[in-house]
């Protein structure tokens, strides 16, 4: 979890990890362990997007990160927070693009001039779970047919086969559909337990069987071990 819309003058630079659990104590909330994880280097707020890639890093993109907001009389209104006490100065210089159709009330400050906008950097997260100890999986083999640039093709309510090296004793395979992210929402956000039989690296998963509850399209298939350790997504295309 990170971003927000307001304020843009003390953003949150430090996404958290909500695990479920049984216990207590002062970071556990709601029946889910907190846990603060490495920061990013750049605010990411409105507009922003994350993205979930197939090695399991999240891609962080975009946010209008260099605005602040002002309460007026009517409604809210822009300041450039540049060269102030809680500004975001990235590389000491700012990032400049047009701010007047932002919608200003009568007598706010002249957005015709340039304001600080847009993030452009992209940065890449690598969540907690790569760190874990020992190889990770790898599925080798879908179908019986190596993996390769093309998504392998699977339908509705049948079994597949797969050949996973590293299953470190067994695991779990998951399909998560492929993001559709805006405004710091994924819209097409969707993962999938599948039931699943085998041993020693050779499974057989059975595949969802409604398409309401997993619409036809690209999904990234992962194994994940005993341990938590994901496999890369494979791409396979449900219909």
């Amino acid at each position: 979890m990170g971003g927000g819309v307001h304020s843009y003058v003390d953003p949150v630079f430090h996404p958290l990890l909500y695990t479920p659990t049984t216990g207590t104590g002062p970071n556990v909330v709601a029946g889910f362990k907190r846990e603060v994880m490495a920061p990013f280097k750049f605010p990411r707020l409105y507009h922003n997007t994350t993205l979930l890639l197939r090695d399991g890093r999240v891609a962080m993109m975009s946010g209008n990160s260099f605005l602040s907001t002002i309460a007026v009389a009517g409604g809210f209104n822009l300041r450039n927070v540049q060269g102030t006490p809680n500004g975001f100065k990235p590389n000491g210089a700012p990032i400049i693009q047009q701010a007047n159709d932002y919608n200003a009330p009568p007598g706010g400050e002249d957005l015709s001039k340039d304001q600080p906008g847009e993030t452009y950097q992209i940065e890449l997260f690598s969540p907690p779970y790569l760190y874990l100890p020992g190889k990770r999986p790898a599925i080798t083999s879908i179908g019986g047919q190596a993996v390769g640039a093309e998504p392998a093709r699977v339908g509705y309510g049948g079994k597949v086969k797969l050949a996973v090296a590293n299953d470190g004793g067994g695991g779990m395979a998951t399909l998560v559909r492929v993001g559709s992210v805006t405004h710091a929402m994924d819209v097409s956000q969707k993962l999938h337990e599948l039931t699943m039989s085998g041993a020693s690296g050779n499974y057989t998963v059975a595949l969802p069987q409604n398409r309401n509850v997993a619409p036809p399209g690209v999904y990234m298939l992962f194994f994940v071990n005993k341990a938590g350790k994901p496999s890369v997504g494979q791409m396979v295309q449900l219909n």
